[in-house]
This record gives structure tokens, C-alpha cells and sequence, in this order.
């Protein structure tokens, strides 16, 4: 086994050493590299279907596809590509080879996998350059941290499926080291259900929160203070 440092500069495990790489990768060794094939990829693939495009990637890595997959993730790309495509069946991504590995994975199976949040927030801006819009909607959370950190990105690059998606991650794991956070989070990048879950959290909650974590509202002060008021008040939920 090979490594290869990603953008990240990571180590990631690979059946071929792509630094070195000559000849394009096959569609069935990329899929290989990131999940097990499925049923349909199988049958394509024992059918001996060649593919039919290459893709350049930044870093020059190449890999052997087939069009139908691309057209079926993107017509407006295709469409905005399709002239180029047919003088030289090879298209040129402004993107590494560790970005492009879990996308042609995806198109294929319809499965994402990536090892952590900083390579899907890459991914998931790729698919907005590229406009492949059932990818930007795809979410790889594995935990509260990744959910946050994908949530700030869907709130900055207004990805609204996938903002949707983490605050759905996120209100579940509401506590009172985080219920600050989450609260400013929901109001600063507009998301109702993180906002009012944090605010109903707090609410009821607020009798013992100071007891039990008396640092709760360190990060954010300014966030502590409208709920407190929002409590005392008992003003309605959203008007803040």
C-alpha cells in the first residue's frame, strides 16, 4: 500500500501510487479505492463497457469514466461542457485528485465517502463550481464536530438542503457546553430549527444550567444574554 498527501496534507491509504501514475485509473479501480461496488456498478462493469471520457485533475492525475454518469450528475454541466467533450473526450478539473476520488465514487454508487469534514466542505464546493447539485445536498456526518463545521460551510456557501441536513445532526446532540453556540449559529446563518431548539433547550433547562456547567455561556456572553432575556421575558420564540 501507498500514500498520498491530500490537500490536507494527510496521509491516505491507495491501492496505486497516483504521485506516479501513467495510465488513467479504470472507473472500477477509483471505486475501489473509496467503497465496495454496487450491484449496478457490478453489472456494468462485468459487461466490459469501456469507458468513454477522461478526467484531468489539477494535480495531473487522470481518471477513465463514462459519460452517461456525468450527464446523469449535471445536465448544466454537461451542457456547458459538452462542446469540449466531443473534440477530445477529456475534461480538465480545477481540482486534486483527492477532491475528484470521492465525486466519481459518488456518481457511480450514489454513496459518499470521505474521511472527515475538511474533505467534504472541498467536495461540497466542487460540486458548486461544477453545479452537480444531488452531491451538495449529500451530507457525510459522523459526529457533532464534522455536523457543526459543515453546517458553518452550507451557512457561508448557502448550501440550504445541506444546512438543513447538519441542523438536523446538531439539534440532537444539544447541551449545556453548546446550547450558546448553537443558538448563535442559528441566528447568524438564518436556520429557525437550530434557533428556536436551542432556545426551547434553554428554557427548560435554565434552573440548573449555572449549577451543573457554570462556564456555559463563556464563548458567546453576548448569546447568554438574549436568552436570558428571551427567559425572562418570555418573550416568544424568534422574536429576538
Amino acid at each position: 500500500m501507498t500514500s498520498l498527501k491530500t490537500d490536507t496534507d494527510k496521509d491516505v491509504e491507495s491501492s496505486r501510487d497516483l504521485t506516479d501514475l501513467e495510465e488513467p485509473l479504470t472507473a472500477q479501480e477509483l471505486i475501489s479505492q473509496n467503497l465496495e461496488l454496487s450491484t449496478k456498478i457490478d453489472k456494468l462493469l462485468d459487461l466490459s463497457i469501456k469507458p468513454d471520457i477522461t478526467i484531468h485533475c489539477k494535480d495531473g492525475i487522470k481518471f477513465e469514466i463514462h459519460k452517461c454518469y456525468l450527464l446523469a450528475a449535471s445536465k448544466q454541466f454537461w451542457a456547458e461542457t459538452c462542446s469540449e467533450v466531443s473534440k477530445s473526450d477529456v475534461i480538465s478539473f480545477d481540482y486534486k485528485s483527492q477532491t475528484l476520488l470521492p465525486f466519481l465514487a459518488f456518481i457511480y454508487t450514489g454513496k459518499l465517502a470521505v474521511k472527515d469534514a475538511n474533505q467534504a466542505c472541498k467536495l461540497f464546493r466542487f460540486a458548486g463550481t461544477y453545479h452537480f447539485d444531488k452531491l451538495k445536498v449529500s451530507s457525510a456526518v459522523k459526529d457533532a464536530n464534522q455536523a457543526c463545521k459543515l453546517f458553518r460551510f452550507a451557512g457561508t456557501y448557502h448550501f440550504d438542503k445541506l444546512k438543513a441536513k447538519t441542523a438536523e445532526h446538531m439539534v440532537k446532540d444539544l447541551n449545556f457546553t453548546n446550547v450558546c453556540k448553537y443558538y448563535f449559529l442559528g441566528r447568524h446563518y438564518q436556520c429557525p430549527l437550530l434557533r428556536r431548539k436551542a432556545q426551547m433547550f434553554y428554557s427548560s433547562k435554565c434552573a440548573e444550567i449555572d449549577v451543573k456547567c457554570p462556564n456555559w455561556d463563556k464563548d458567546y456572553p453576548k448569546t447568554a444574554k438574549i436568552l436570558k432575556r428571551l427567559q425572562k421575558t418570555k418573550i416568544t420564540l424568534f422574536v429576538d
